[in-house]
């Protein structure tokens, strides 16, 4: 019986071992372009997204992205790292967490106001 029990103990560990390295490693990244759009070199805007109940449950506010990219949006982007996904874990997936990233559209030489 002690033989049962230790390999009990051993095969939950191994199976926590093997379910939490599979969440850890299931990192992503999600990118939405638009078509013909050429993007800004730096992120307007970059922030931490928050959601309850496996990404089910929305804490954050609605972002007015015209006020970040007046002359439109050429890129969105949304990651899940290593970071999100331990805390994911943790929680037991009450708590989740991704990194968005909005890329304003390049302006043209052209389009730009002349300073002077």
């Amino acid at each position: 019986m002690g033989r049962l029990s230790r390999f009990g103990r051993v095969s939950a560990c191994l199976t926590l071992l093997a379910v939490g390295g599979g969440n850890l490693s299931a990192c992503y990244h999600h990118e939405y372009r638009v078509a013909g759009m050429v993007r800004e070199e730096r992120p307007a805007l970059r922030e931490w997204r928050s959601y309850l109940m496996w990404g089910l449950i929305d804490l954050n506010e609605e972002t007015d992205l015209r006020r970040h990219c007046p002359q439109g949006i050429a890129t969105i982007e949304n990651q899940v790292n290593i970071f999100n996904g331990a805390l994911l874990i943790l929680t037991l997936g009450v708590y989740a967490s991704s990194t968005a990233k909005v890329y304003c559209r390049q302006t043209d030489m052209d389009d730009r106001a002349d300073p002077l």
